[in-house]
């Protein structure tokens, strides 16, 4: 009680709305919706215009023109044609069409520019035009702002990179890192301890009011994080929900004992779990050995390879649960567990532990 009680506070309340919907903001700002993605990055034809300056370039070294109001009518003739083909391919869910048909569409739309342009020109003018629109016939729609993201990939990386793999981790060691560095700056501690109850039995209860904590303000977050992707039309949400909550749940777990374990042993504890997480997370966790076992992020992944959607967008492999989930749940009791030996045999002082 005391520890909810202390986060539900009037002064807290900004901050708290603050770091809770920030992230949705950010990813619906992001993420686009299929019918935008669609109209942005719908293809297209090219220029009627820039058709037009491609025939005359062709007339000229034969010596013929056009007449100014015959180039206006194949302009017109190229923009309706034009217009129609790229409104049969867009698709109201953003998909991209088959290649194949955009192909066969170009060469039916460049036959049908030839038909309607025949009784506009003589027989040599429609020879060399003839021979203009042959290249044509292979042409490549152009498409709008093309990238290397798709329409899920903000989704992805907000959700998994910078929720999951950054702002997790850092909120669990700074929520639970905080337990008794919270008591030594207050300099409660010593009356803490004065109380009819071990240490260790203190420390591994005000872990799991932490803990409990964070799992249901995590849960609130990821909720409205989801919320956002069924607003945008994620495909497949339903199949990502389950195996996501359920590596959350591991990965509150094992980064709130982590932090607590990092709290005991100094008072820069968040310096400290970034060299942790250089160290072992990013650099034990990329060598192609079993000692990448040590990183908990990898076996996040493992776990969340399990899902289509994320397997193929970032290239995870989809290996058995077994070791993932026990190296996870192994972690609790190991970090807590030391956690509990120094707070036991280790002399906490308010003047030497809170000073800069």
């Amino acid at each position: 009680m005391f520890t909810w009680k202390s986060q539900l506070t009037l002064k807290k309340l900004p901050i708290s709305l603050l770091s809770i919907l920030g992230l949705p903001v950010l990813m619906i700002l992001t993420t686009q919706s299929p019918e935008s993605w669609a109209l942005s990055h719908r293809p297209k034809m090219g220029s009627a215009s820039g058709y037009m300056n491609g025939i005359s370039k062709r007339l000229k070294p034969a010596g013929l023109s056009l007449e100014p109001e015959l180039r206006a009518q194949i302009i017109a003739i190229a923009f309706e044609e034009y217009q129609a083909t790229e409104k049969s391919w867009q698709t109201p869910d953003g998909r991209e069409m088959d290649p194949a048909i955009m192909e066969a569409s170009i060469q039916a739309t460049h036959a049908r520019i030839r038909d309607r342009v025949k009784p506009l020109l003589d027989e040599k003018v429609f020879a060399e035009f003839v021979e203009f629109q042959k290249p044509k016939f292979n042409q490549q729609p152009i498409t709008l702002e093309n990238g290397l993201w798709t329409r899920t990939s903000p989704f992805y990386r907000l959700l998994v990179d910078l929720y999951l793999f950054l702002v997790l981790p850092m909120s669990c060691v700074r929520t639970c890192g905080a337990v008794i560095r919270d008591e030594l700056e207050n300099d409660t501690l010593g009356f803490l301890t004065t109380r009819p109850i071990r240490r260790a039995t203190q420390l591994v209860v005000k872990f799991l009011a932490h803990t409990t904590w964070l799992q249901i303000w995590m849960l609130l977050q990821v909720g409205l994080l989801f919320l956002v992707g069924y607003i945008r039309h994620i495909p497949d949400l339903q199949q990502l929900i389950p195996v996501f909550l359920g590596v959350q749940v591991l990965a509150v777990c094992s980064w709130c004992a982590l932090g607590l374990f990092l709290g005991m042993v100094s008072k820069k504890y968040m310096p400290l779990a970034l060299l942790y997480g250089g160290l072992i997370e990013m650099g034990i966790g990329s060598i192609p050995t079993n000692i990448n076992t040590l990183s908990m992020m990898r076996q996040m992944k493992a776990l969340l390879g399990h899902n289509v959607e994320l397997e193929n967008f970032f290239n995870w492999p989809d290996i058995s649960t077994g070791v993932p989930v026990l190296v996870l749940i192994l972690a609790v009791p190991l970090f807590v567990t030391l956690a509990a030996f120094l707070f036991t045999f280790r002399e906490y002082h308010h003047a030497n532990e809170v000073q800069r």
